[in-house]
């Protein structure tokens, strides 16, 4: 799981959403014990997604067989409907299979992905500069939560805090009466280093 470098906290709701459907998933799902082939396996997939993951047909291994990426990913994500369905009957809401349906249509569309949506802010605003992109995108995040409205008792916590905290300091400081070569010199000794 990446930070989505268009969200200023990292992470969107959506994603949060489809987390909690995806792992819980994962978790009521039988699974045998790993074998060495299967963990070679994952290995070679993990790479062929990373190099060439929106490639239209890429195959990655599952089994004793090669299937399409977007297949694989239709089946795991069908497998995940009903668990998005008991979540939002839960919650009254619609939040688990949106973030579902958004997961689908990513699948069918490649442009959709959060890889092709970096590519094609990069190439229209930051001239395929990778590092324009992301200091751009580091500003404006840093804009936007200094910019949140931090509520008052909140503030006057922090603020009661960072007072305690100094007071406590100047307090250590006040009692401290060994001069700090005297310090230096005790701390360094074979003694105090349990040699």
């Amino acid at each position: 799981m990446d930070l989505d470098p268009f969200c200023p906290i990292g992470i969107t709701l959506g994603t949060l959403h489809f987390l909690d459907v995806y792992l819980l998933n994962c978790l009521l799902r039988d699974s045998p014990p790993d074998t060495p082939e299967e963990l070679g396996a994952i290995v070679r997939n993990k790479r062929r997604v990373a190099e060439r993951g929106r490639e239209p047909g890429l195959k990655l291994a599952n089994g004793s067989r090669e299937v399409p990426l977007g297949e694989w990913g239709a089946e795991v994500l069908a497998e995940c409907a009903p668990i998005a369905e008991a979540l939002d009957a839960a919650t009254g809401s619609r939040a688990h299979r949106d973030a579902i349906a958004a997961a689908v249509a990513a699948l069918h569309d490649p442009a959709a992905t959060p890889s092709a949506r970096v590519l094609d802010a990069m190439a229209r605003d930051y001239e395929n500069s990778y590092v324009r992109f992301v200091l751009a995108q580091s500003a404006a995040h840093r804009e936007t939560i200094l910019n949140l409205p931090l509520a008052a008792d909140v503030g006057a916590h922090f603020a009661q805090l960072a007072e305690e905290s100094l007071a406590r300091q100047h307090a250590i400081e006040a009692a401290d009466t060994l001069p700090f070569d005297t310090f230096l010199e005790r701390y360094l000794s074979p003694a105090s280093l349990n040699v």
